[in-house]
């Protein structure tokens, strides 16, 4: 983008904001800036693309601000004198544009930890030990490792971590050029990694990140740790907009459920899917269609969990990302039974052969004549056809594993799919979509 060429005051109150055209005479951005340090972000500075953005931000921050400067009526009047000594002093010292906020956080910053220094590089891995003794699983202990290697290794794996500010972590996040998503969950993750940095002797996951930790307007206390304040405590996560839910209609179902059946079986040299012509994804996709049950969640799965022999089928699915949680029991539908029936045995060991998933999956899809894959689509298919065929939000909520109830299913699934089509859904046995090609059917054996 070019460099502004003309800049106008458009708003004086504060903060203030800007109107920065640009020198192609076309682009134009608003800027708010708070033009002093702030609480201890320091120097507020946001750009946006429309002035109703920025009109909005700025309004927030004035908002937030107003109501943290009422706390001050909750300080007694010795702590009222002791801040005004504080201020004096930054004053007669030449750092009148210093708050105390900030001289605070500076002090937290840079005095000795009660745990002591330790290098960024150490911090995580000394968090990704905690993590791994907590039970958090090798697929989860990957990513953060690889996300908080990536953030060690550009902000410095040898400074230490009392040092790393805010802007350490804004600069990261920019650099990566992420979706919204993306840079939500990459800001999750770090200011977790500096939650456990502030108490690592009782830290126990991220339910421990405090909502005051975002919202005060004073750094919280030394815990004990290896940092004063959580640098990623102040970072707004970016809006993320709901993505549309997309479901498939019968016809795809049908053609995807053929083409697993017909791609079922592994490689026979070595046992490894190696051709189109070798997928081994009939137990994931029914799975996925008729049981709803997340991609991750299905990958963890092993013919042990699939319970066919009591009165009421099951499979027991594991609710969360550690091994030490709890599960949930996902009902087998008459439908999927019969499809699990003629997935090829033995029928032991993992569900899902996750050696080159993504592209055996994606050459699947391909074959059965879906370009482009949505978003969960086969899980947005079970719920919508299971909610419209049964018109019970609990129990469905209960088969998806939702966890705050009934609400995003009736926000989500309500209207997605009309009752006669969810019939034609769950009529889409073996029978029905192989017709005649059913002479090599091999009969369920538990394992």
């Amino acid at each position: 983008m070019a460099r502004p060429k003309k800049i106008d005051l458009v708003d004086r109150e504060w903060p203030v904001i800007r109107e920065r055209i640009h020198r192609d005479g076309t682009s134009r951005t608003w800027q708010v800036d708070s033009n002093v340090e702030v609480g201890t972000e320091g120097r507020v500075r946001k750009s946006f693309k429309t002035r109703t953005a920025a009109e909005g931000f700025a309004g927030r921050l004035r908002l937030k601000y107003a109501r943290e400067g009422a706390v001050a009526f909750d300080l007694t009047e010795a702590e009222r004198i002791d801040a005004k000594t504080a201020i004096d002093t930054l004053r007669t010292g030449g750092a009148e544009q210093v708050t105390l906020a900030s001289a605070v956080a500076y002090y937290l910053r840079h005095a000795a930890p009660k745990k002591g220094d330790i290098t960024l590089a150490d911090l995580v891995d000394a968090y990704i030990d905690n993590r791994r003794l907590a039970g958090l699983r090798e697929a989860s202990i990957e990513r953060l490792s690889r996300r908080c290697g990536k953030f060690a290794r550009f902000a410095g794996p040898k400074r230490l971590a009392k040092d790393i500010g805010e802007h350490d972590i804004e600069s990261w996040l920019s650099s990566r050029n992420l979706a919204p998503q993306s840079r939500k969950n990459d800001l999750a993750e770090i200011r977790a990694l500096f939650e456990y940095a502030l108490a690592p002797d009782s830290y126990k996951g991220l339910q421990t990140i405090a909502k005051r930790n975002r919202r005060a307007s004073l750094p919280i206390e030394n815990r004990g740790g290896y940092v004063g304040t959580n640098p990623a405590s102040r970072i707004e996560p970016p809006t993320v907009e709901q993505a549309e839910i997309v479901i498939l209609d019968n016809a795809a179902v049908a053609r995807l459920l053929a083409e697993a059946y017909r791609t079922r079986l592994t490689q026979p040299q070595d046992g490894r899917p190696a051709t189109p012509d070798h997928l081994c994804l009939l137990p994931y996709v029914a799975i996925g269609l008729f049981a709803g049950i997340r991609p991750f969640e299905i990958g963890r799965l092993s013919w042990d969990a699939v319970d066919m022999e009591t009165e009421n089928p099951a499979i027991t699915v594991t609710k969360a990302k550690t091994r030490l949680s709890g599960v949930r029991d996902v009902d087998i539908h008459p439908t999927l039974a019969r499809w699990l029936a003629v997935c090829p045995t033995p029928h032991s060991g993992a569900i899902l052969d996750t050696v080159n998933f993504p592209k055996r999956f994606q050459a699947l899809t391909r074959q059965a004549g879906i370009e482009r894959w949505p978003q969960d689509a086969m899980r947005h298919t079970f719920a919508s056809a299971l909610y419209a065929h049964r018109r019970d939000a609990g129990y469905v909520a209960t088969q998806l594993g939702h966890s705050r109830g009934v609400d995003v299913l009736i926000k989500h699934y309500r209207k997605l799919m009309r009752p006669a089509i969810a019939a034609a859904f769950w009529d889409l046995t073996p029978e029905k979509v192989l017709s005649d090609s059913m002479a090599d059917v091999i009969p369920f054996q538990a394992a």
